[in-house]
């Protein structure tokens, strides 16, 4: 994930992954020397995101 493909400054950024961090206490990204690569707390918030966005998606299609 890049600044430029969230339309985030860098330190917004990272700002955000922070806050999340901590709102999670979960560490969500394993900062490496080629950047960042998602934890298994990661996978598992991603995981939860698309059943929320699927959830969503069948309750707006349902009222249609």
């Amino acid at each position: 994930m890049t600044a430029r493909h969230t339309n985030y400054s860098q330190s917004a950024l990272s700002m955000k992954i922070n806050h999340l961090e901590q709102e999670l206490d979960a560490k969500v990204f394993e900062r490496t020397p080629v950047g960042l690569q998602r934890t298994a707390a990661g996978d598992a918030y991603l995981q939860f995101l698309a059943t929320q966005q699927q959830a969503y998606t069948r309750l707006m299609t349902k009222s249609a």
